[in-house]
């Protein structure tokens, strides 16, 4: 167990270059994913069952579907919206990077629903869709430039006038926004399996916030039970007020429409945009058809 290297780490490393994101890609890490994605008993690695049945009334009213329109699914995991959005009549096209959820989700067999494997930043998405939905603070995980560029892929692929909901992680959940250039130290020990490993284990955890950047990054270290090795993850993710979100928004070709503290009716109801875990950005697509030529600039500017 090389703890010398754990102790000669880089203190304060550097956002989108000297930090990845979490390893969606990696067989175990995914299959450990996609084994919290359908425990039912919590929240944490995906929603329960009511929970995304509610959500998929919510998106089906703020997209304005109806039966046969087809529905953009990014980071989609293991299909568990695409199943409920079928289940009303659209078909889905879902993305996500995570093979175990891929493989998952395309074993349900769901009626007229594809799902592909691959970055939602770098996969072709089809063209003229009628809505299209990015949830649980995915957006938030890539680096800005990957953000807006992702937003302007979602912009060509909506139908004029169609919508975008986009989950967003609040700003006032990031644990150390409010104390600029602290660093937060802490550990927390599992006697069983979950998402960090598959058997007991040892967790250290450190969190850097950035207040020019508004990016928070965490690293983890795992030490699981009988192994001698220390296990590094790094999640990165950038905060958005409203404000800066509608700015990205409108770069990519879309306009905000409204904005949410949640998807289930009970909690908008009782909490303000800025009280939520979440919030629930609405965008829309300009009703007036973009040139081919124009669509790609959006891009092209996004990936410059």
């Amino acid at each position: 167990m090389n703890v010398a290297a754990l102790a000669s780490r880089k203190r304060v490393p550097r956002p989108f270059v000297e930090t990845a994101n979490l390893p969606w890609h990696d067989p175990d890490f995914s299959r450990r994913a996609l084994r919290e994605q359908l425990n039912q008993s919590h929240d944490s690695g995906a929603r329960s069952e009511p929970t995304i049945k509610k959500h998929v009334r919510f998106i089906v009213e703020q997209l304005r579907l109806k039966p046969g329109d087809t529905v953009l699914d990014l980071t989609c995991g293991p299909g568990l919206y695409a199943k409920h959005l079928s289940g009303f009549g659209c078909s889905v096209v879902g993305i996500d990077i995570s093979p175990a959820a891929i493989e998952y989700a395309q074993g349900l067999a769901i009626p007229n629903c594809e799902f592909i494997l691959g970055d939602v930043r770098t996969v072709d998405y089809p063209a003229g869709v009628d809505g299209a939905l990015l949830v649980y603070g995915a957006l938030n995980t890539f680096s800005p430039e990957d953000a807006q560029l992702v937003l302007a892929k979602i912009s060509r692929a909506l139908k004029p006038s169609k919508r975008l909901v986009l989950e967003l992680c609040n700003t006032s959940c990031f644990y150390a926004h409010n104390k600029s250039g602290n660093t937060v130290q802490g550990w927390w020990c599992s006697d069983q399996g979950d998402l960090w490993s598959d058997g007991p284990y040892v967790a250290l955890k450190e969190r850097f916030y950035y207040p020019d950047e508004k990016i928070e990054v965490t690293r983890y270290y795992i030490i699981s039970e009988g192994s001698q090795r220390i296990k590094e993850y790094t999640e990165t993710c950038v905060s958005y007020d409203i404000p800066s979100i509608t700015e990205k928004l409108h770069k990519a070709g879309l306009r905000l429409e409204a904005v949410y503290s949640s998807m289930l009716p009970e909690q908008a109801a009782q909490q303000t945009a800025h009280d939520g875990v979440f919030q629930v950005i609405i965008a829309s697509k300009s009703a007036v058809p973009e040139s081919a030529s124009n669509s790609e600039a959006a891009v092209n500017e996004a990936t410059a």
